[in-house]
């Protein structure tokens, strides 16, 4: 056997089953700026990274400055930290040196130099100053000459070192922080040639990590001399999106981050990046950040004003518009958010249900922390939650990235055990208290160096992954985006993706409709999706061992729900499945997919009630509509029209039948104009997009109660007003009139005189609270307009409401008899 290839071998062996490891888990050769460093000039002092060093100087007789980064030296186990410095010191008093373990400037240690060429090593605990050695003569030291600086901890002691001679030896000195870097005191430059740390590191590698696919640069299509980063593949592997740094071909006059797309050609490579149009980018930082499964919402990581222009710092997400363009980014709403770090990263799970976020708050362990916020009913996410102690570590914890299978987390990492800097590690969330994780493991020596990997992300299939590294064969740029095929054992449980086509079933035209996916035994939704209006095309993504709802639904048409059942799976597999959704129109036939009856009986199931809910939600909005109910037998078709009836549904609107054909269905017999023109969109939420309101939309005005026979404004009702008052105070283009309804139970002229009062004493509420009189319009509609029946009480308490109803939006014209 080739004796070469039995010692490789023998060493691949030993790297994947040694708990320790000697690596180079720091190396800064100052390149460039990347770690952001200190940069500037000031009377007091100057910074700067040019030609390979960082020159930095200290102006002053007194006092000292400091230059610090944070670098993830772990004080629990051996390391070795050397820096390749030329002073220049001006006075007598003039010293530098490597400061490390630091915290802030009451807590640190210092390893100094004089001119002189002495030595000294002295710590500061709560401001305290301790000289663990006196300044001692070290060699033979000559100023404006290049020294060797260094710093060992093994077996138990600390030996500093110039020149590679040693200086002294001294007991292990506390760690206060990670902060790690150079002082200078006294009139003092210094050009820095580098920092280098070793460190004996345990690695908990992934399994079979060394599996001979070694991580390929995507070249000049993707790459270029500037800095890639965070590469986002979108779920199906057709696109994968980057931010570029500094490119000539940014906007705004110093070049910003901006967002730019690459789509899989069908050779299977990538396309040149193509620079997203506005409003994706503005002249500011521009990052798209998550996608979701069908490809029509983008997480960016910033705000947008409504014109376009940035805003600031945050997180905003945007919709694809019909025509295939991008709307102007919303802000996303997280509660109690703050960062107390000028870094973060936030992503987008796949069912767009959660955040992840790398931030640092009052709860941290480190730096930077991973968290989790959850989607809340009123559009906003909750306030964030850390993950705990298996994922989070003392140090910078960031770049999260949640798999398709909502368990599988991929994350950088400087404080769990690695090769360079930053490594990228996966870990398997075991519960739903997002608490309990399996012990991260790194990715392993085929995707993460002795340098700095991050921004990890992989396809809805596993099989390929995408990150950024400053360091590899054939590199380009700064930081350049890496493919790999990763290690089998950190790949995500496998998934359903579900394609397909939405079309009218009339017509087959292709429709723009929404589908939202429900959990079959809790009813919580899952994840949704949008089909494009120019092809109908959809794409949502399942995880396994559960059963399905979903519903796909349009303005205009009856919602279309069907069932699945996804159990195990053993890998990536795809569904397609076609939607045809009924137009509403006198004589259209519309199927009920998922009733069902118990055995041979008319009895129904509680698995029936989510499909003949929507039917009786779907009768409210069309008030006088009639529909003829259909089934295998007339027992079935009449214990449905007694759910509907027991829901509220006026029983004369239902006219149960008997098929010919085994399916449960319902036909539209009536639907006057008012049915068609008016559509009642559910309750008003503050959160409501003003570019998507039609003239003629009604929304319930929740909470907005009145005593009884009484048009007095309570303080439940003033609250839900207060928030109709901010909209309109936004989005002043928007012309509503307030209609009052009473239930049917007292004389006509009674009950419309009352509502006419309620909707009066609402409008005259809004109008002075600062809104314009012509905005505001007011009618009382009496128990001319039910929603449900009289003959119940629940029915008479839906029928007694207040509504707000479009008038006009802007672009649109508002007469006074409206």
């Amino acid at each position: 056997m080739n004796t070469s290839l039995l010692l490789t071998l023998s060493f691949l062996v030993f790297a994947l089953v040694s708990p320790a490891q000697k690596n180079f888990i720091f190396e800064e050769p100052f390149d460039n700026n990347f770690l952001q460093w200190m940069h500037g000039n000031s009377a007091e002092y100057s910074a700067v990274i040019e030609e390979g060093l960082y020159k930095v100087e200290y102006k002053q007789d007194q006092g000292a400055w400091y230059f610090w980064q944070s670098i993830p030296v772990h004080p629990d186990t051996s390391f070795y930290i050397e820096s390749k410095i030329t002073p220049f010191l001006k006075t007598t008093q003039s010293v530098y040196g490597l400061i490390w373990g630091v915290r802030d400037l009451d807590n640190y240690n210092a390893f100094l130099i004089s001119n002189q060429g002495k030595t000294s090593v002295i710590t500061c605990r709560k401001g305290v100053f301790t000289r663990v050695r006196n300044w001692t003569l070290t060699g033979n030291y000559q100023n404006n000459q290049t020294h060797t600086i260094s710093i060992r901890k093994r077996y138990g002691k600390m030996s500093f070192y110039l020149d590679h001679r040693i200086a002294f030896t001294t007991e292990v000195l506390p760690f206060y922080g990670d902060l790690l870097g150079f002082v200078l005191s006294g009139k003092t430059s210094a050009k820095i040639d580098y920092l280098n740390i070793q460190q004996d590191r345990a690695i908990n590698l992934v399994e079979n990590a060394i599996q001979g696919n070694a991580r390929k640069n995507l070249g000049d299509s993707i790459n270029s001399i500037h800095a890639e980063l965070h590469p986002l593949i979108a779920h199906d592997g057709q696109s994968l999106y980057v931010t570029r740094k500094g490119h000539p071909d940014n906007n705004g006059l110093d070049k910003r981050d901006d967002a730019w797309v690459s789509y899989k050609q069908k050779d299977g490579s990538w396309s040149r990046l193509k620079h997203l149009e506005a409003p994706i980018n503005n002249n500011n930082h521009n990052q798209v950040i998550s996608i979701s499964p069908d490809n029509n919402t983008l997480l960016l990581g910033n705000t947008y004003n409504e014109n376009g222009t940035s805003k600031g710092k945050g997180v905003s997400i945007s919709h694809r518009k019909e025509d295939g363009t991008w709307e102007v980014p919303k802000d996303v709403i997280i509660d109690n958010y703050y960062n107390q770090n000028p870094i973060h990263s936030i992503h987008l799970s796949a069912s767009k249900q959660l955040l992840l976020l790398s931030i640092e708050r009052n709860d941290s362990y480190g730096h930077l922390d991973l968290y989790v916020s959850f989607l809340q009913a009123n559009g906003h996410f909750t306030q964030p939650k850390n993950l705990g102690s298996t994922i989070n570590t003392s140090y910078e914890d960031g770049t999260p990235f949640l798999a398709a299978d909502g368990k599988t987390l991929y994350f950088a990492s400087s404080g769990h055990g690695g090769y360079g800097s930053m490594d990228i590690f996966v870990s398997k969330r075991l519960d739903d208290t997002w608490k309990n994780w399996s012990t991260p493991q790194n990715l392993g020596p085929e995707i993460n160096s002795n340098k700095w990997e991050a921004h990890y992300s992989v396809a809805a299939s596993g099989t390929k992954a995408y990150f950024v590294s400053n360091q590899g064969e054939q590199h380009i740029g700064a930081e350049d985006v890496y493919e790999v095929i990763p290690p089998i054992q950190s790949r995500p449980e496998p998934v359903l993706l579900v394609k397909g086509k939405v079309f009218n079933a009339i017509t087959k035209e292709p429709i723009r409709a929404k589908i939202i996916y429900y959990d079959w035994r809790t009813n919580k939704e899952k994840g949704n999706a949008l089909s494009s209006s120019k092809d109908g095309k959809y794409q949502a993504i399942l995880p396994p061992d559960n059963q399905y709802n979903f519903l796909a639904f349009k303005g205009g048409y009856y919602p279309v729900s069907q069932s699945i059942d996804v159990g195990k799976i053993e890998e990536y597999t795809e569904m397609y499945i076609t939607l045809y959704l009924h137009p509403i129109e006198v004589g259209e036939t519309i199927p009920l997919n998922n009733i069902f009856f118990l055995g041979n009986t008319n009895e129904l199931s509680i698995d029936a009630a989510p499909e003949l809910d929507r039917l009786v939600i779907f009768m409210e909005k069309y008030p006088e509509m009639t529909i003829k109910l259909g089934s295998l037998s007339q027992g079935k078709a009449e214990k449905m029209k007694a759910y509907l009836v027991e829901k509220g549904v006026e029983s004369e609107r239902i006219v149960p039948t008997k098929n010919e054909t085994a399916t449960n269905d319902f036909s539209i017999t009536s639907l006057v104009e008012y049915g068609k023109t008016v559509q009642r969109r559910g309750n008003f939420e503050d959160n409501l997009d003003p570019t998507q309101l039609k003239k003629g939309q009604v929304f319930r005005l929740n909470n907005t109660f009145f005593p009884a026979d009484s048009a007095y404004i309570t303080k439940h009702a003033a609250k839900e007003l207060s928030r109709l008052h901010v909209f309109l105070s936004k989005n002043p283009s928007v012309v509503i009139e307030i209609g009052g309804h009473t239930n049917g139970l007292p004389e006509d002229a009674y009950c419309d005189q009352l509502s006419m009062d309620r909707a009066k004493n609402v409008a005259q509420y809004l109008i002075q609270k600062g809104l314009p009189s012509h905005q505001v319009r007011y009618k009382g509609y009496g128990k001319r307009q039910p929603i449900a029946t009289n003959k119940t009480l629940a029915g008479r308490q839906r029928n007694q409401r207040v509504e707000m109803k479009v008038l006009g939006t802007k672009g649109e014209a508002v007469s006074r008899e409206e």
